[in-house]
């Protein structure tokens, strides 16, 4: 019903999907057997219902921002601040360059710039996304290679940085993106999200989705210079009236105290701490 990391939710769908179908779907989602989600809206889809609102509790409302590729690249990227256009124009001239990945080996690189950041931005290693997930993501591509594509920001014939984009019917939605600390005065993140955009609008495709921003001020700031369309967006969350005193009624019926073992008695502790990746 959901996806994960805050990223959007709602129902998914081969083909075309009518108010009442809309409707019948949210109930079902919703019946008894269904004990509590969140979701989140998808600013590209019908909203939830207003007949449905009463059953769920919006708990954080931001923007989110969402490009319309409706004219062609030179019209489209007129239409960006200077600010942006001027960096594209640097990065450019500093040899910044993109192309997909098409190796496990191009998916560790990013990996690697990837946790930089997370270093950068002071969180600690058990911080974000680990390397499983962008190894899953590498095997799904070669499954799904027209829907998911990880774009790899090149300096020196170096991979310094990436974005994931998912690409879907009528749109592009950029996920996960970064670079390496290194190499941001270079301007390689407006000339790689600028080609990306270039690119989908080559491909036919209606929309560019920036996706959420988490309330980051200089995220929305930087996403902002593309001059896209915001679109509010609620986060709701369903709890099963029904299900939930019940469920909290076995919880203390099944819970046992917890008894502290002495030295003696606990287990010893391993001092092998592992690692995902060495060169993180």
């Amino acid at each position: 019903m959901s996806t994960f990391e805050g990223c959007y939710g709602g129902y998914i769908a081969d083909g075309p999907v009518s108010p009442n179908e809309a409707v019948r779907i949210y109930k079902h989602v919703c019946s008894c057997s269904a004990y509590t989600f969140h979701m989140l809206d998808n600013p590209l889809a019908p909203p939830l219902p207003d007949e449905l609102t009463s059953r769920f509790t919006c708990v954080v409302n931001e923007v989110t921002y969402t490009l319309k590729l409706d004219e062609d690249f030179d019209s489209i990227f007129a239409r960006f601040s200077r600010t942006q256009r001027n960096s594209y124009r640097k990065g450019l001239k500093n040899g910044v360059q993109i192309r997909l990945a098409n190796s496990l080996d191009d998916y560790q690189a990013y990996y690697t710039t990837y946790r930089d950041a997370v270093c950068r931005w002071g969180e600690s290693e058990s911080y974000g996304y680990q390397w499983s997930l962008f190894e899953q993501l590498y095997n799904l591509s070669q499954i799904y290679p027209t829907n998911i594509k990880l774009w790899l920001m090149i300096f020196n014939d170096q991979i310094v940085g990436g974005r994931f984009v998912f690409y879907w019917g009528l749109q592009a939605t950029g996920w996960n993106g970064t670079a390496h600390r290194d190499f941001l005065k270079y301007d390689v993140m407006p000339v790689s999200d600028t080609e990306i955009i270039r690119d989908a609008i080559s491909q036919g495709y209606t929309y560019f989705d920036f996706n959420t921003s988490g309330l980051n001020e200089g995220v929305i700031s930087y996403k902002q210079r593309y001059n896209p369309e915001g679109i509010p967006i609620n986060v709701w969350r369903f709890e099963n009236s029904i299900l939930k005193p019940i469920q909290s009624v076995y919880w203390q019926l099944t819970a046992r105290p917890y008894k502290s073992k002495s030295a003696k008695q606990r287990a010893p502790q391993s001092n092998y701490h592992g690692k995902v990746l060495e060169s993180k």
